[in-house]
């Protein structure tokens, strides 16, 4: 199945190219422009989208000490969407007193994995991918009702140059954990955050406010031998997981250690995110 959204290759725009940080975690879109083509049977075109962020130094949310607790009187008064089906995410969300609504992706996920130059920047595009897929479709199911924020993520496991996620069947689960046991892991967790204007200007547009990032967590695990392997995948734990296990479940008796954020590992790394949203707000980037 071809991927339903298809970046431009930058050679053929005709208008300024969007600037990116090169590891995504201080990600800024300048010049108003970024083109997604849904190409699948039945949508041949979609609008262009003007995409734009705040000016602020966004590296300052790595090092400077954030809450989310004291925007949550705004957060609440937002309609908020996650681009996710995943039940682990949703509870980490509303576990920081978030209002959401979950609405699942539809996008394939299946995007060329040899185009992104590291896993970050490959889970970070999917992850805008999902929040692109819900916004468009959600503005079609609710007669045009707008939500304020969109949230994207995806995660996956690193091993050894190699990207897995989400075992297809008990067989793939097994050589996933197997490939894991005794060894050191990376999880990336890319999240992408849609602010859309609440009344967008009905000549030109409003452009939207986006935010991307990724996260990175070393996990290691101890060696794990076959009776346990097959154990746990009857528990049917590993199969909505990336890497065949889930560290807040069963799975977590198997890591040793882990070096970086623990949530980034559930699926939501959620002091980042709170760091963003912080500077967001800040920055005055959520509509009235």
């Amino acid at each position: 199945m071809n991927n339903p959204y298809k970046r431009e290759d930058p050679k053929d725009r005709k208008v300024d190219s969007i600037k990116l940080s090169r590891d995504y975690g201080t990600c800024q879109l300048y010049n108003l422009f970024h083109r997604y083509l849904i190409i699948d049977s039945q949508i041949q075109t979609f609008a262009d989208i003007s995409l734009h962020a705040p000016e602020e130094d966004y590296s300052a949310a790595e090092t400077e000490p954030t809450m989310l607790i004291q925007h949550l009187p705004l957060l609440c008064s937002k309609r908020i969407i996650l681009a996710s089906g995943s039940p682990r995410r949703a509870e980490l969300l509303r576990g920081l007193g978030l209002k959401i609504e979950v609405v699942p992706s539809t996008f394939a996920e299946n995007l060329e994995k040899s185009a992104f130059s590291s896993p970050g920047e490959y889970v970070v595009e999917t992850a805008l991918c999902k929040a692109i897929d819900v916004t468009r479709n959600i503005t079609v199911v609710d007669g045009g009702k707008r939500p304020d924020l969109v949230i994207g993520a995806d995660t996956v496991v690193e091993l050894n140059g190699k990207i897995l996620e989400k075992p297809q069947n008990e067989k793939d689960a097994f050589n996933m954990l197997s490939s894991l046991s005794g060894c050191q892991h990376k999880v990336y967790t890319g999240v992408s955050l849609v602010l859309l204007p609440s009344i967008p200007d009905p000549k030109i547009g409003d452009p939207p406010v986006v935010r991307t990032f990724w996260e990175e967590t070393k996990v290691e695990f101890a060696s794990i031998d076959d009776i346990a392997i097959n154990a746990y995948i009857n528990s049917g734990e590993p199969m909505d997981k990336a890497g065949g296990y889930g560290i807040q479940g069963i799975g977590g008796t198997f890591v040793k250690s882990i070096s970086g954020c623990f949530f980034n590992v559930m699926g939501f790394p959620i002091h980042r995110f709170a760091a963003e949203i912080d500077q967001l707000v800040k920055s005055a980037a959520f509509p009235d």
